[in-house]
């Protein structure tokens, strides 16, 4: 895993899933989804994100270079069920990065969680589908209803899922407490790049061991906690993001 040109070692005994905690302009898309889109070379990748297009203009012509199919989806297009079974019956071999973009408008929440849901599903099923990022950008426009369970039956194929987060009362929000709680059991690795909330530091300080305030008044440090790993902070402030 990279954030910005720092690579983070983990230890890989059991899944890769990623939760990635940020308040605006703490640069966590692009320190983490960027840069490590740019990083992969071989797996399958899955973006999904707002209609600002923000990781596809970022990181699309470097997947091109890198030999892999380029391909977008609208997630509330009429045709969109029908494109990606075209796009698994064409595509079965060739390494592929799909971004989907998330337009709000016109839709409820529920409904654009459960097209998204519906989605990794098809992928599961798929046995001829090679190993895959899923990146889960601005998470909470779009909150998968069953996101513990599926994170869960990730564990078992070779599919890793980022969840991307503003705060993680949001999770909390949406989902409730319990079931907030599951989703972090099942993500191995979590990256708290800063928050204006008191409560996402306090919850933070909890799990990590470090001060509230400290976490609240974080900057130019990112703190990274591994089921395995001592929590820890890493300085940005020379991170120099090449994508």
């Amino acid at each position: 895993m990279l954030i910005g040109t720092t690579e983070l070692k983990f230890d890989k005994r059991n899944n890769s899933n990623v939760y990635v905690v940020g308040a605006t302009g703490t640069g966590k898309t692009r320190l983490y989804v960027h840069t490590n889109i740019g990083q992969e070379k071989e797996k399958n990748i899955i973006v999904i994100e707002s209609m600002k297009k923000e990781t596809y203009y970022f990181t699309h012509q470097m997947k091109v270079e890198q030999g892999y199919q380029v391909l977008r989806l609208d997630l509330l297009s009429p045709c969109f069920h029908e494109r990606l079974q075209e796009l698994l019956s064409c595509h079965p071999q060739q390494k592929f990065i799909l971004y989907i973009h998330v337009d709000v408008v016109g839709s409820t929440y529920e409904e654009r969680g459960e097209r998204v849901q519906n989605m990794l599903q098809i992928f599961l099923e798929q046995s001829s589908i090679q190993a895959m990022q899923v990146y889960l950008d601005e998470y909470d426009m779009y909150p998968i209803p069953h996101l513990a369970k599926v994170l869960c039956v990730t564990r078992g194929y070779q599919m890793e899922i980022s969840i991307v987060v503003k705060y993680h009362t949001q999770l909390q929000q949406i989902h409730g407490k319990d079931v907030a709680n599951q989703v972090l059991t099942n993500c191995d690795r979590k990256l708290f790049f800063g928050t204006n909330s008191m409560q996402d530091a306090e919850y933070f300080s909890r799990i990590s061991g470090y001060d509230q305030m400290e976490l609240f008044f974080l900057q130019n440090e990112i703190l990274v906690m591994g089921a395995y790993h001592i929590p820890q902070k890493i300085s940005i402030q020379q991170v120099d993001c090449k994508y």
